[in-house]
């Protein structure tokens, strides 16, 4: 039972806390916040996907792929007179450099040089990577590029092509093996053409000895024209011209191109024609 004279005294009491409750400040900033709930827990809707359609993906794949796995890449050379090569060689191949293929294209024919996919790295042949073609007459040109089996060494080669008969074919080959600073070949193409094998210089291998004038792998450096293979030493003893090394007609210094100054060339070149096959000019 509720007394009269009481409720005056409850409704000013009811009054009092509802007016402290809307008086109480705000949470501060750094109170967590109460996250308001549902009677059910609905989950946010699917964001769409940001990976790109399967296709796109294998085609991102594979394009990565192609830089951690050997694959086989080509490019084209081209020469006077109609003649272009094709050149294919295989990427990842550690310290091997060469082409696996070839393809020699004159206004005669084409003439197609490869391996057998099928063949393991032993019975692989490998081409030069040609990089440059130099005229040699009607219907003859010299290839010049290079190879490297690595431990330092490379062989810089020139092949005689012609068109001739018809179809191109590989008249004579030239191939000076040497180490890789040394490496190149010296051109002249003022009258005819001519390819010159720099001999290295000599000495200061070894600055606590003086006299010794060893290169390096020097018993694996040769020349090889034709069917005739030269180690250094008899290199050293055909018939020579002297000329300053900056006063080169022309040059071919694979892979870089750099300049004959930085090569260690001793200024005295053995030169070799480009005629039907080449020739040891004896001066």
């Amino acid at each position: 039972m509720v007394v009269v004279g009481a409720l005056p005294l409850i409704l000013s009491a009811l009054t009092l806390v509802s007016c402290r409750h809307a008086a109480r400040p705000p949470a501060q900033a750094h109170e967590r916040q109460a996250v308001p709930t549902t009677a059910v827990d609905k989950p946010p809707p699917a964001a769409p996907p940001t990976h790109p359609p399967a296709s796109e993906a294998d085609a991102a794949a594979d394009s990565a792929d192609q830089f951690d796995v050997s694959h086989t890449e080509q490019d084209e050379v081209l020469g006077r007179d109609g003649i272009r090569v094709a050149v294919s060689w295989l990427t990842m191949t550690g310290t091997y450099h060469y082409a696996t293929g070839l393809t020699i294209t004159t206004p005669g024919g084409t003439l197609t040089l490869g391996n057998n996919p099928e063949n393991g790295p032993d019975d692989i042949e490998p081409f030069p990577l040609v990089e440059k073609i130099v005229s040699a007459g009607p219907h003859r040109w010299v290839l010049l590029g290079w190879s490297s089996y690595g431990e330092g060494m490379q062989t810089t080669q020139a092949w005689l092509v012609d068109d001739q008969q018809g179809v191109p074919r590989v008249r004579d080959k030239l191939e000076w093996t040497t180490d890789r600073m040394h490496g190149g070949l010296a051109l002249d193409i003022r009258k005819g053409t001519r390819i010159g094998i720099p001999i290295p210089q000599r000495g200061g291998r070894d600055p606590d000895d003086p006299s010794d004038d060893r290169l390096h792998g020097e018993v694996r450096w040769e020349l090889a024209t034709g069917s005739t293979k030269r180690n250094l030493r008899e290199v050293e003893r055909l018939p020579a011209d002297r000329i300053k090394v900056m006063a080169l007609p022309g040059f071919f210094t694979p892979p870089d191109g750099g300049s004959p100054s930085t090569r260690g060339w001793a200024g005295r070149f053995v030169w070799f024609s480009a005629g039907a096959q080449f020739e040891l000019q004896r001066r």
